[in-house]
């Protein structure tokens, strides 16, 4: 399989010794409509991406850069963040209502408690996850 990479063009923000700020700018697929401002469903977002690079004094503010990631980098991310809840919801609504009899708004809430401790597993292991998901940067 071929290198695929994902990315999105971004204006630096800050250069930090070897750190790279860059902004991106995400926009929903209706973000680049020409009647987008009448239309209460358009959506863009601005995120602030770090990426590591040895040769990020080759870089200045301003610049407009193309941040990117790989294609399985992507997928890891949606397992991680839809995959494996929805596998717990399969996994422990059934096991609550059907072998420990809970209420199903019981096993409902008890749900909402395992997302808490998943994601904030999740937030708690970012620095571990910021090693597998490395980001590069080319110029435009």
């Amino acid at each position: 399989m071929a290198f695929e990479r994902i990315g999105h063009k971004g204006d630096i923000v800050a250069v930090d010794g070897n750190s790279v700020h860059i902004m991106i700018r995400q926009e929903t697929a209706c973000g680049a409509c020409s009647v987008r401002r009448l239309c209460p469903s358009s959506e863009s977002k601005e995120k602030i991406v770090e990426v590591e690079d040895g040769n990020a004094a080759m870089y200045h503010v301003g610049q407009e850069v193309y941040v990117y990631g790989t294609v399985g980098m992507g997928r890891k991310a949606v397992i991680m963040a839809f995959g494996l809840p929805l596998l717990l919801t399969l996994i422990w609504i059934p096991l609550a209502i059907v072998v420990l009899h809970l209420h199903d708004v019981t096993a409902v809430l008890l749900l909402l408690m395992i997302y808490g401790v998943y994601f904030t597993a999740l937030h708690l292991l970012r620095d571990k996850f910021s090693k597998t998901f490395i980001f590069k940067i080319e110029n435009t």
